[in-house]
């Protein structure tokens, strides 16, 4: 069997930016670019409270929480 090797690269393809007490509508991941299979959450190091993302497939929910590092560690979710 040959193997082959791939790469994956983090493209920006959109940049929301949400200011206090914004919220996200809840949506559903498509692809928007040919071999796009993936999103990538980044929180700059910003001192907040809450920030929290949940991620929901198959009636499964995980949360992800930005806030209690945030002043000192960016962090990123990715699905």
């Amino acid at each position: 069997m040959d193997h082959e090797t791939l790469s994956v690269k983090a493209e920006p393809y959109k940049l929301r930016m949400y200011g206090e007490g914004a919220m996200l509508d809840p949506y559903r991941d498509t692809e928007e670019e040919p071999g796009m299979f993936a999103t990538l959450v980044v929180c700059l190091p910003t001192e907040h409270e809450g920030g929290e993302v949940h991620v929901t497939h198959d009636s499964k929910t995980l949360v992800f929480s930005t806030g209690p590092t945030s002043a000192v560690n960016a962090s990123y979710v990715a699905w």
